[in-house]
């Protein structure tokens, strides 16, 4: 999957992965290319939350077009993929956040 992400605000942000089975997140810190794009985070098993693969913190730009790639592989049973993101500065378990909305 592929998409733009857009922050609303100007500060420092950390992407969360899950799947089942493995994952990996890659992000492109300096805009909306593929090209430069960085592996940000990665689950190589299976099934753990959202807590156990953050990535470093990433300084965005409020309104930039930042490029985002996860890619899953199903090895059998269920199937599912998912990303999240919070500032920095927010006290929310990651445990506890929302999936990436697409728009």
């Amino acid at each position: 999957m592929r998409a733009l992400f857009i922050p609303p605000t100007t500060e420092d942000y950390i992407f969360y992965d899950r799947s089942d089975d493995a994952s990996e997140l890659w992000f492109n810190p300096t805009g909306g290319s593929s090209g430069g794009k960085e592996k940000i985070a990665e689950e190589t098993a299976c099934c753990e939350a959202f807590s156990a693969h953050p990535s470093t913190t990433v300084s965005l730009i409020a309104g930039q077009y930042y490029y985002i790639e996860f890619l899953y592989k199903e090895g059998g049973g269920g199937d599912y993929g998912m990303v999240a993101v919070k500032r920095a500065a927010d006290p929310t378990p990651p445990d506890n956040l929302s999936t990436i909305p697409s728009s």
